[in-house]
């Protein structure tokens, strides 16, 4: 079990979760010292590094580190250390943790190596998005229900499409996944609902495709927005 959470992600999730019960004057630590110590982390393993887990019967691929993963996490990593240094001046007890849990679930999928955890993280970014969404105040209740529902309709169709290629295939393993069957089908679907709740919302983007559709014959999505962009959109200017 200890080899679901070998992965650096979690010490951003973690830091996002208690982030809320620490003093004020220490928040900007955590903040900024998380992802930090996440990338430490990252830059000790070697490239390529595979880690394995069996759960309930399922082999799992918790942590795949390739070139492509590396860069991705490492980005997601510096964006949240810019976001830290933002929301040091941002009066919300809401948005700062859930920016940390989102970066963590975004580093998380990028580095997930099979379709289960995949899912797992990449719906944790849909909620903790919402999170952020939310903590702007009551108007943003409307665009964060929209944002909800596609990102929902989104995750059932990943879920659809990773049960259809295990059926297919035997395996969770995300190592090819083409359009020869409908579990590839559903999967990129995914990804286009993912396309379609940019456009219900202007504030909060996943930018998770292209490490997680890796593959040397895989179909991939046009290229995402920044992921300093992603944060920056989703936050209130700082207060004069």
């Amino acid at each position: 079990m200890m080899a679901l959470i070998q992965n650096p992600a979690w010490v951003l999730i973690v830091a996002g979760l208690v982030l809320p019960f620490i003093p004020t004057r220490l928040r900007g630590i955590v903040m900024l010292g998380a992802p930090v110590l996440a990338a430490a982390w990252l830059l000790q393993f070697d490239v390529p590094t595979v880690v394995n887990a069996s759960v309930f019967g399922f082999d799992l691929v918790p942590m795949r580190l390739d070139g492509l993963s590396w860069v991705f996490a490492l980005i997601f990593l510096l964006a949240s250390f810019l976001a830290g240094l933002y929301q040091l001046q941002v009066d919300s007890r809401m948005e700062p943790p859930a920016s940390l849990v989102y970066a963590g679930a975004a580093v998380a999928a990028a580095l997930a190596g099979d379709l289960l955890t995949l899912l797992v993280y990449w719906e944790l970014t849909a909620l903790s998005s919402v999170l952020i969404i939310l903590a702007n105040g009551p108007g943003t209740f409307a665009v964060a229900r929209r944002y909800l529902v596609v990102q929902v309709i989104s995750g059932l169709l990943l879920m659809t499409g990773a049960i259809a290629h295990y059926r297919a295939t035997g395996s969770l393993a995300f190592d090819l996944l083409g359009l020869e069957t409908a579990g590839g089908w559903l999967i990129f679907s995914d990804s286009a609902s993912r396309r379609l709740s940019r456009s219900c919302t202007t504030g909060c983007r996943t930018p998770i495709r292209p490490p997680v559709l890796r593959g040397p014959s895989c179909c991939r999505p046009s290229p995402p927005s920044s992921p300093s962009t992603h944060w920056r959109a989703a936050m209130p200017a700082p207060k004069s």
